[in-house]
C-alpha cells in the first residue's frame, strides 16, 4: 500500500507539471498520550484498571492538492498508506461537480480529541466518513450526493443483498445570518435481500437526519446538534448503542431500530493561541425488539494551545458512560485524561 501512496503522489506531481497547475503537498502528524481509567463494568477483566494508551493517531495524514483554474484535485493518505481522499472537483457558474472519494454531508461533529479525534462520533455526533460519490453543490449552500450504497446485514440475517439505487444524501450548508451558521443533512439507503441467494426476500430502509447550528459570539462560539434516524448502522453510521436493523426469525420480518442523539459544545478563545472547549453528547437507540432503550453519553473539557502556527498541544479530560443496555444491565464507564500533540506541515 505504501508504494501506491508514493506512486500516486509522483503522478500528481507529473500531472501538475504537465498542466502547469499549482501543486500543494501537506501533512499532519498526530500523537495521542492518554491515560484511561475503566471501571469494573467497562473493563474486559471485570476489575477497575488504569492504562496508558500512547499511539500515532489513525487520522494522521499526508497528501496534495492540485489547482488548475476551475479544476481542483486532491489526494490524501493516512499514516498507514490507506486512501482517505481522492477526488476531482470542477467549478462552474453557480455550482460545482465533485467525483471521487470525499467526506459526505452526513458529518456533524464536535472537537473531542481523544481516540484519534473521536469528535463525539457515535456518542451524539454523526459521521458517514469518506465515501465514493458524485456530488453537486450549489453556491446557495444546497447539495445532493449519490454515494456508494451500504449493504449491511440485519442482525440475525446473513444472506446476499442487492440494490438498484445509490445512497442519496441531500442538504444545506451555509449561513442563516451574520454569526449563525446552519447545516442540515438527510440521507437514505435502501436495499433488498437477494431471494436467489437464500430464503429471505425482505428490504431494509435506513435513513438519517442531522441538524447543526453554530453561533459565533466572538470570542465565544456555541454549537448545537441533533440527529434522528432509522437503522443508522445500515446507513453506514456507528454509534455506542445498537443501531442495526434486526431480523425476527419467528415473525419472519425486519424489525427497525430508531436512534436519536445530539451534542452541545461551547468554545471560548482565551488568547490568539489558546482555545478552551467543552462538550457533552448523548445517544439512545430503541426498538420493538428491545426490552429497554440503550443509551450512552460522553463529555470532555479541552484546552488547545498553539506552540507555533503549525504545532498544537491539546490537553483534554473526558468521560464515556455506556449506561445500561437493552436488558437494563450496567455497561460501565471510562474516565480519560492526557493530550494530543499535532504538527501540520
Amino acid at each position: 500500500m505504501k508504494w501506491l501512496a508514493v506512486v500516486s503522489i509522483l503522478f500528481f506531481v507529473f500531472i501538475s507539471a504537465a498542466l502547469s497547475a499549482e501543486f500543494k503537498p501537506y501533512g499532519s502528524a498526530r500523537v495521542g498520550y492518554w491515560y484511561e481509567s475503566e471501571n469494573e463494568d467497562w473493563s474486559s477483566t471485570g476489575e477497575s484498571e488504569l492504562n496508558l494508551n500512547y499511539f500515532l493517531h489513525s487520522n494522521s495524514r499526508f497528501g496534495a492538492r492540485l489547482e488548475h483554474g476551475d479544476l481542483n484535485g486532491r489526494i490524501e493518505f493516512s499514516g498507514t498508506g490507506s486512501i482517505r481522499l481522492l477526488y476531482g472537483e470542477y467549478k462552474m457558474s453557480g455550482w460545482s461537480l465533485l467525483v471521487g472519494q470525499n467526506s459526505t454531508g452526513v458529518s456533524q461533529k464536535a472537537k473531542q480529541g481523544w481516540g484519534a479525534d473521536q469528535e463525539l462520533k457515535g456518542w451524539g455526533a454523526i459521521d458517514d466518513s469518506r465515501k465514493p460519490q458524485i456530488r453537486m453543490k450549489f453556491d446557495s449552500g444546497l447539495y445532493i450526493a449519490f454515494v456508494r450504497p451500504e449493504l449491511v446485514n440485519a442482525q440475525g440475517a446473513d444472506q446476499g443483498k442487492n440494490t438498484l439505487l445509490p445512497k442519496i444524501n441531500l442538504g444545506y450548508d451555509g449561513k442563516l445570518s451574520d454569526g449563525i451558521s446552519f447545516q442540515g443533512t438527510f440521507g437514505v439507503n435502501h436495499y433488498s435481500y437477494n431471494e436467489n441467494a437464500g430464503s429471505l426476500d425482505h428490504a431494509v430502509l435506513a435513513y438519517i437526519l442531522g441538524l447543526l447550528f453554530e453561533f459565533d459570539l466572538d470570542p465565544m462560539k456555541i454549537t448545537a446538534h441533533v440527529n434522528y434516524g432509522q437503522n443508522t448502522k445500515n446507513y453506514g453510521i456507528s454509534t455506542a448503542t445498537p443501531n442495526t436493523a434486526i431480523y425476527d426469525a419467528v415473525k419472519d420480518e425486519i424489525v427497525d431500530v430508531t436512534t436519536m442523539g445530539g451534542f452541545g459544545q461551547l468554545s471560548y478563545k482565551l488568547s490568539p493561541n489558546s482555545l478552551f472547549t467543552g462538550g457533552v453528547g448523548y445517544v439512545s437507540s430503541d426498538s420493538d425488539a428491545f426490552d429497554n432503550a440503550d443509551s450512552a453519553m460522553a463529555a470532555f473539557l479541552q484546552l488547545e494551545h498553539r506552540l507555533h502556527r503549525n504545532v498544537r498541544l491539546v490537553p483534554e479530560i473526558g468521560m464515556l458512560n455506556d449506561m445500561k443496555d437493552v436488558n437494563d444491565n450496567d455497561q460501565g464507564s471510562m474516565i480519560y485524561f492526557g493530550t494530543q500533540l499535532r504538527m501540520d506541515f
